[in-house]
């Protein structure tokens, strides 16, 4: 949330990210809140990670659990996140990638901001480009000194392949990926414009999406753009019943209980949300879900 001074180069350059990151098909979470994510926070199967500014991992990256996607990358911007990457909870590098991150970089000690790695020149190279791991991470910096290191494979090339190599291996190996393939195409062509009555048809014709948790979550969330509640609550719970992730499913009951309590269907959207506590055990949130439903049971006894 950094609008001007110094500092400001630091947002510009997670916010370039993001913007990367959508014209490339993901879905980034945006957030320019002063504060980091708050432990509450559902963050589900995480490809990339760009934040700041917090001097020891926290919030969901310090639960026992993170869904980081197999080959994530993670980053936060912190003048000492690297000063020991032997410890699961002191700093970033090491806590990210204990928690599941394939690579990641960081700083041993201060370089100020400017000699810090520029992620979005790191990403621009790396997701657009097809850059190498060890590349994109050389590019990303202004000035090389023992202060920035650089952790993972230097020859990881995930990027590399173009969309039709990519699909045709995905198909090949019959990878539960495929379905993240079609995720961000769907993203992409949103990007550029494509009307989501559009996407839907796209989406609901695919065959693997009856049984993916990922794209009928999405096939929700384009009903919902076009004002289409009822459809949007109906994939909602069809997505729950196709086996998403832990964070996914408290995501989705999440947005769904918004949805209900948007169409006055009170009771229903407690019932979400006590399924939350019931699934979810140890949720950070639980008391706040509590307190949402007592309120809720109290304006549902004073209407009567």
């Amino acid at each position: 949330g950094i609008t001007e001074g110094t500092y400001k180069r630091g947002d510009d350059w997670i916010l370039g990210s993001a913007e990367l990151c959508k014209i490339e098909g993901f879905d980034p979470i945006i957030d320019t809140n002063p504060a980091t994510f708050q432990p509450d926070f559902p963050i589900s199967q995480i490809a990339i990670y760009a934040g700041w500014y917090s001097e020891d991992a926290d919030g969901p990256f310090a639960l026992p659990v993170v869904e980081f996607q197999p080959g994530a990358f993670a980053y936060h911007l912190h003048s000492f996140s690297a000063a020991t990457l032997r410890s699961t909870t002191r700093n970033w590098c090491g806590p990210l990638l204990a928690k599941g991150a394939t690579c990641t970089m960081g700083c041993v000690n201060e370089p100020s901001l400017q000699f810090t790695p520029n992620i979005e020149a790191f990403l621009g190279r790396w997701v657009v480009d097809g850059f190498t791991f060890g590349q994109a991470a050389w590019a990303a910096q202004a000035a090389l000194s023992w202060q920035t290191t650089v952790i993972g494979d230097p020859l990881y090339c995930p990027f590399a392949k173009s969309p039709k190599q990519m699909l045709d291996h995905l198909k090949r190996t019959h990878s539960p990926n495929l379905q993240w393939y079609y995720w961000r195409v769907s993203n992409y062509l949103q990007a550029k414009g494509v009307a989501p009555v559009e996407l839907e048809n796209f989406l609901e014709n695919l065959p693997i999406t009856d049984t993916s948790a990922v794209l009928t979550e999405k096939l929700g969330d384009l009903c919902d753009i076009q004002g289409k509640p009822e459809s949007s609550i109906e994939f909602y719970r069809r997505a729950l019943k196709l086996n998403p992730s832990p964070e996914q499913r408290i995501q989705i009951r999440l947005v769904l209980a918004g949805e209900l309590l948007g169409q006055n269907q009170t009771s229903q959207a407690i019932a979400d949300y006590r399924a939350i506590i019931d699934e979810s055990p140890g949720y950070p949130g639980d008391a706040a879900i509590s307190n949402k439903i007592a309120t809720l049971e109290q304006k549902i006894s004073s209407a009567k």
